[in-house]
């Protein structure tokens, strides 16, 4: 029970760091990627 709860708070961490890094690389575009969508 315990190691489940350790993987999904891993998973979690993971998600929120690439979603963060991700968040960067669009904010330090000149222009959004939404615009060409």
């Amino acid at each position: 029970m315990l190691g489940w709860f350790i993987n999904l708070h891993c998973l979690w961490k993971e998600k929120f760091v690439t979603e963060f890094i991700f968040l960067l690389f669009v904010t330090s575009l000149p222009s959004s990627p939404l615009f060409y969508i």
